[in-house]
């Protein structure tokens, strides 16, 4: 809702976290300049002092250095960060450095450096009660699994991360993982199903509601004894021999999302 968020700051033009609010909903919407432009404008108005309010501002600026492939200023901007996190040693804030230290480490096309900073900050962001938050670094984490060629594992990250996003009313940022989840799904979903077919996955899909073998049948259009073999082959598949733990093992795989 950028508009609403547009209108309330022309409201509120004079208070101090405008220009850093500015920034971040810039950098939403894609307007690079714009939010390097407020970063810079709220860290002038500290002077200097109250390092620990500089943070968020800080972690936009590295955000942003990295997409404009401003690497050096990308790197001059975490270390600041960095250091006010070690100096306050809050979840939060330790996170924030974390995921700044991945999108650098992305950049530089180094994804076990990347992914071991967003796995960190995904864990610091739990302990901190931060779901978005948490849903940011998740995507980031699939981006640098799927540049470490681990597709499964990246396409889990992105269909959690979009889960949350769509939980929590985040329209744009769910769109972005759902395109996400669709390029990795195009290269890995095979690997996911652990070998099932699409009409497998299906089944039990339709298994996951309740519906019996014979209701499942009638969904599909098919005979029951088919869906009775589509059965046999998941458990097979899958390791199991109820109904109960293949749908919970789906669940953990993300194949019923």
């Amino acid at each position: 809702r950028l508009g609403e968020a547009r209108d309330l700051l022309g409201q509120s033009a004079a208070h101090v976290l405008t220009p850093l609010v500015q920034a971040e909903v810039d950098l939403d919407d894609g307007e690079l300049a714009g939010a390097l432009s407020g970063a810079q404008r709220y860290l002038r108005s500290l002077a200097g002092g109250q390092p620990i309010e500089s943070a968020a501002a800080l972690e936009v600026l590295v955000t942003v250095r990295v997409r404009l492939g401003q690497l050096p200023e990308a790197r001059e901007a975490h270390e600041l960060l960095a250091a006010i996190a070690h100096a306050v040693p809050t979840d939060a804030l330790g996170a924030a450095e974390r995921c700044a230290a991945g999108r650098i480490a992305l950049a530089e096309e180094q994804p076990d450096s990347a992914a071991t900073a967003f796995e960190d900050a995904i864990v610091r962001y739990l302990r901190s009660a931060m779901p978005f938050e948490t849903a940011q670094a998740r995507l980031e984490l699939a981006r640098a699994l799927g540049q470490q060629g681990r597709d499964a594992a990246a396409l889990e990250q992105a269909r959690a991360a979009r889960t949350a996003f769509q939980g929590l009313g985040a329209a744009r940022a769910a769109r972005r993982a759902a395109t996400l989840v669709g390029r990795l799904g195009g290269r890995s979903e095979v690997g996911l199903r652990g070998g099932m077919t699409r009409r497998e996955v299906e089944v039990l899909v339709l298994v996951a509601q309740g519906l019996s073998n014979r209701q499942i049948a009638e969904r599909l259009v098919v005979s029951e004894h088919t869906v009775h073999r589509h059965v046999a082959n998941i458990f097979a598949r899958l390791g199991v021999s109820s109904r109960a733990a293949a749908v919970a093992i789906a669940s953990s795989r993300g194949l019923l999302s």
